[in-house]
């Protein structure tokens, strides 16, 4: 009984995470949604639970040069498909989550639908394989 009332109240969260992100936290320029530390566990929660739809969770870091090429392609593909939710995770500000999705190289993205993981890939990756990450419902 308490691990179902966990996950509603987890599901619960995701849902104000998601309702605040969508408000407040979308970067002017780029469409994607940062991460910061004192929202990390909550924010996330609400933004990826059931029916949040597709979210894409890119794991990066500031240093890492193939983390900025990433980003670049993760612009291009909020640009062109709207439906999909971007989440950018720094892994140094965010070690429980970095540790919660077993990140052990980045960039990493993992593809969330309605909360459950689709996919999950560690590398570069074109804006045709992050779009294929999501096929079609």
């Amino acid at each position: 009984m308490s691990i179902r009332r966990n996950w509603i109240l987890l599901a619960l969260g995701l849902l104000l995470v998601v309702l605040y992100l969508r408000q407040s936290s979308i970067g002017e320029n780029d469409g994607l949604l940062n991460t910061t530390p004192d929202l990390q566990g909550t924010m996330l929660a609400n933004q990826t639970g059931p029916g949040t739809g597709d979210v894409l969770l890119d794991f990066y870091a500031d240093w890492c040069g193939p983390c900025r090429s990433q980003g670049k392609v993760l612009e291009e593909v909020v640009r062109e498909s709207p439906n999909i939710t971007v989440i950018k995770v720094n892994v140094d500000e965010n070690p429980g989550l970095t540790s919660q999705f077993q990140v052990r190289g980045i960039p990493k993205l993992v593809a969330l639908r309605d909360g459950k993981v689709i996919f999950s890939q560690a590398g570069l990756s074109s804006k045709s394989q992050v779009k294929a990450m999501f096929p079609p419902k």
